[in-house]
C-alpha cells in the first residue's frame, strides 16, 4: 500500500507524503481499536441476566461490524491498486525554476 501511494506522489513531495501516510496509518490503528471496542461495549450492555449476559451479543455485533468494514476496505484497496497501475508517467512534476511550464 505504501508503495502504491508513494508511486503516485511527486518526488519533491515524497517526504511529506511519507509522513502523512505514517500519521494516518497510526490514526487508523487507534480508531481501529477504539471504534469496535465502543460498538462492543454499547451492544454488550445487558438489560437482564447479570453483568455478563450481553457479552455474546456484543461480540457478535462487533465481529459483524469488523467483517463489513474489512470487506469495504478490501474493495477500496483494489480500486486504489488499479488506479495506481497508471505508472510513473502519470505523476505530476514540479516545474523547474525559470521555466514557462
Amino acid at each position: 500500500m505504501l508503495r502504491t501511494v508513494l508511486s503516485r506522489t511527486p518526488t519533491w513531495a515524497a517526504g511529506v507524503a511519507g509522513g502523512l501516510f505514517t500519521t494516518l496509518q497510526q490514526l487508523g490503528l487507534g480508531l481501529g481499536v477504539a471504534l469496535p471496542g465502543g460498538v462492543f461495549h454499547a451492544a454488550a450492555s445487558p438489560t437482564t441476566g447479570g453483568p455478563a449476559a450481553g457479552l455474546p451479543h456484543g461480540f457478535a455485533v462487533a465481529v459483524t461490524v469488523q467483517a463489513v468494514l474489512a470487506l469495504a476496505f478490501a474493495f477500496l484497496a483494489t480500486r486504489v491498486a488499479r488506479a495506481g497501475a497508471g505508472g510513473p508517467d502519470m505523476i505530476p512534476t514540479r516545474p523547474e525554476p525559470g521555466s514557462t511550464a
